[in-house]
């Protein structure tokens, strides 16, 4: 039996941790959100739990795109082909505009199939309507995480992911409580949390050499 040479554990164990801290940052950003919910009353609390599955719902879509442009960019990255950043921040950003739209004109007759009380129903529309605009910001932000893991870049992702959970925790209590906007304070604050990830992946996708084979594209690259 061929043993696995010491130096892919280390790979493999270093990587995970990466993957993991990042995950668990961008995990947090929801239970923050649930627990400063919660300081705002039980009733936005149980109307969070209506809204909970169709917003997590559309990440997870994003998340399936993010999956499938990692899966498009490695191989290309294996063979040393050129590979267009700007293409997929694109994609992504006009898959969470979709979204967005699809969300904006549906979102009450959903809840209402989902048998929400009208009151809830009132309670939610500031959050959904503050929500909306984070979606393209996330879709672009999936597309960032998604090359630097292409790349292996695990670590730079994970800090991406840390950037949007220390900035969700600072923006929550400050806009839902000092500012006075009660539910839709958390939205915002995940929507601007997410701007300033897209900053700093910007930041890391152009900070070494790297990125020289990320950047400069053309539309035929891929083709």
């Amino acid at each position: 039996m061929t043993s696995i040479p010491t130096h892919i554990y280390r790979t493999l164990i270093k990587e995970s941790f990466w993957l993991f801290l990042g995950i668990a940052g961008f995990t947090s950003v929801v239970l923050l959100d649930a627990w400063f919910i919660g300081q705002v009353g039980t009733s936005e609390l149980i109307a969070i739990g209506f809204a909970g599955p169709v917003l997590i719902g559309c990440l997870n879509l994003l998340l399936a795109l993010g999956t499938g442009i990692t899966a498009t960019i490695a191989p290309l990255i294996g063979q040393k082909r050129p590979v267009s950043s700007s293409l997929f921040l694109m994609v992504g950003g006009l898959v969470g505009l979709g979204l967005a739209v699809i969300l904006w004109l549906g979102w009450k007759q959903l809840f209402q199939w989902m048998q929400a009380p009208n009151d809830l129903v009132l309670t939610l529309a500031p959050y959904i309507y503050a929500y909306l605009p984070g979606l393209p910001v996330t879709g672009i932000l999936t597309a960032q995480i998604s090359i630097l893991r292409s790349w292996s870049r695990m670590k730079d992702a994970a800090i991406v992911l840390i950037v949007l959970c220390f900035m969700n925790a600072c923006l929550d209590p400050l806009l839902m409580f000092s500012a006075g906007l009660g539910l839709s304070g958390a939205a915002w604050a995940t929507t601007i949390a997410a701007t300033c990830s897209v900053f700093t992946a910007m930041f890391l996708l152009r900070k070494n050499d790297q990125s020289e084979a990320i950047d400069p594209v053309s539309r035929n690259t891929l083709l």
